[in-house]
């Protein structure tokens, strides 16, 4: 009887260090990081909140929109006032430099080895280096690091994303603090800027 009551602790114990180095197991493996380099266009950007900390959370402000003394709001949920205003931000990180930005195109360069580029893609496809990414939290978080000119070093964090490889990807996912024109009318700067949160779609060129 003891000889059976020794057998059966022997086996339970087994079974007990079999899963414990199971579970271990699980938890050592890495999951491969997607490759998200490549040339990428600003698709869409869908308003979640128009001002970060302030109590009217339900509209993007921008104070001189469509000239002087003209407003311009867009609800949450809102797709084409938000896209065109988070677009024109994105362009000024392109080395445009024709006078009138209305009619600057670009495109967002992923590279390979951890640097970030614009490319000004209505004048001569000049392309400048003005950052970094990389990606964190177990590969749900895009992290842009930005250089900018007006702004400083910029942090902009594409998180919950989704990303599609290959020739015809995209990466989406949630932008909690992505900086936006107060007035329309001035040059971006720390007296003229305010966060707003919106979710994302790039698409590969």
């Amino acid at each position: 009887m003891k000889t059976n009551m020794t057998m059966t602790k022997r086996f339970l114990f087994a079974i007990a260090l079999l899963a414990v180095v199971v579970s271990s197991c699980k938890k050592d493996e890495v999951v491969p990081a997607p490759d998200v380099s490549g040339v990428y266009k600003f698709t869409s950007a869908e308003l979640i909140d128009g001002n970060i900390g302030d109590t009217n959370i339900d509209s993007l402000f921008i104070e001189n929109g469509g000239g002087p003394g003209v407003t311009s709001k867009a609800p949450v949920g809102d797709v084409t006032t938000t896209s065109f205003w988070v677009n024109a931000v994105l362009s000024g990180l392109a080395p445009c430099e024709n006078v009138d930005p209305r009619t600057w195109t670009y495109e967002i360069d992923i590279k390979s080895d951890g640097k970030l580029a614009f490319t000004c893609t209505s004048e001569n496809n000049t392309t400048e280096e003005n950052g970094t990414w990389k990606l964190e939290d177990e590969n749900k978080t895009l992290t842009l690091i930005i250089e900018s000119a007006t702004l400083g070093q910029v942090i902009v964090k594409v998180e919950t994303a989704t990303f599609v490889t290959g020739a015809t990807g995209l990466i989406s996912g949630t932008i909690n603090k992505y900086p936006m024109l107060i007035n329309a009318g001035a040059d971006i700067g720390a007296g003229n800027v305010q966060y707003i949160a919106f979710k994302v779609v790039l698409t590969k060129k």
